[in-house]
């Protein structure tokens, strides 16, 4: 999701991850009873925190950044001409052979290679650099030992002759109006103008997100959890069984499996659950205790309009694009309580920072 759901990835994270079950509409506000009984806060007022520093963006981060879209609209061609260099994508034929014989995947034609990449055993790659497209090549190699691809080829030497067919060459087109006219800018002098104010509000994001951070960490350090609701806790426990859940079906993993690669044992698991749910808890505490207090509530207009946002961000032009396309509604994939959350979470804030020592 977009930052706007929280303050960078780790209030993300300290705040829960994306449900994937929600009721579909504007939840009832959580924790909405007195949190003093939970959690004592520290001083949120006052704090003394870095200021937003100057931005600068510079020709050489513009420059940057049309290259890239530069190469974004690059188109490849297959030349059969040329000398094949570090970095080259090739088009070879190769045959290979031990002891005079030919072996299992030693021959190939048509195959694609990027030299450098590492794809085959040590000196295939780099004994075509510097050859003409069109040379016939022979490699006098030997297999790395071990060879765990095949045990059996460990350590023994091998013979390989490669065929160089053609290599890949990379056309940018030209930088002029028509390809800033491609991109969507009116000139080339429009395209550096936006670029350039493009980065100048992605830099100040990314500084206005620092300093939320760094007062965030320092409230709830300051803070202490007295008990833990249990209801609440319970939540988030199950938030995080679910998206593991959801996350090992993807990757076709059981809990076993994921258990047994991270050498964790289900004690080991429960407490990790535990551990999270009880960070995630106490920021959520923090967090709704201090909107208490100072009378900080979300609105119905408010969170219809996070909701449409969100939406936007995702690139759907509708919340009925992405129920088709999903299959379920934004709120139900998201959560309304996430939902609800980050939009109380962006005007406490914004009540933090406007509060902070001056």
């Amino acid at each position: 999701m977009k930052k706007a759901l929280a303050i960078g990835l780790s209030l993300t994270m300290a705040f829960g991850m994306l449900s994937m079950t929600g009721c579909g509409s504007k939840p009832a506000a959580p924790y909405n009873y007195d949190l003093s009984e939970y959690v004592t806060l520290g001083e949120y007022k006052g704090l003394e925190l870095d200021e937003l520093p100057e931005i600068e963006i510079t020709q050489e981060e513009v420059d940057g950044e049309i290259q890239a879209k530069l190469n974004a609209a690059a188109t490849t061609e297959q030349v059969k001409k040329g000398v094949v260099e570090n970095g080259d994508t090739l088009n070879i034929d190769y045959a290979g052979t031990m002891d005079g014989k030919a072996f299992d995947g030693g021959t190939a034609q048509g195959a694609s290679l990027e030299i450098g990449s590492g794809s085959f055993i040590e000196g295939f790659e780099s004994g075509l650099i510097g050859a003409a497209v069109g040379d016939t090549v022979v490699l006098d190699l030997k297999f790395p030992e071990p060879y765990t691809v095949n045990p059996d080829y460990s350590g023994k030497p091998c013979q390989f002759t490669v065929t160089i067919n053609s290599k890949e060459v990379k056309k940018l087109p030209e930088y002029n109006d028509e390809f800033a006219k491609s991109q969507g800018y009116d000139s080339v002098a429009d395209m550096e103008k936006s670029v350039r104010d493009d980065l100048y509000a992605k830099a100040k994001e990314n500084a206005s997100y620092a300093r939320e951070e760094q007062a965030w960490s320092l409230i709830s350090d300051a803070s202490e959890v007295k008990k833990y609701p249990e209801k609440e806790l319970e939540e988030i426990k199950k938030e995080y069984r679910d998206y593991m859940d959801t996350y090992l079906t993807t990757y076709g993993m059981s809990k076993e499996d994921y258990m047994s690669a991270n050498n964790m044992t289900q004690e080991d698991l429960d407490a990790q659950i535990t551990n999270y749910a009880e960070s995630v808890c106490k920021n959520e505490m923090v967090l709704y205790a201090i909107a208490a207090e100072n009378g900080i509530t979300v609105s119905g207009d408010e969170y219809s309009e996070r909701v449409k946002k969100l939406i936007e961000d995702q690139g759907y032009e509708s919340a009925s694009a992405f129920k088709k396309q999903m299959g379920q509604s934004f709120e139900e994939y998201v959560g309304s309580r996430n939902i609800y959350t980050s939009v109380l979470l962006d005007k406490v804030m914004e009540f933090i920072i406007e509060n902070r020592a001056k």
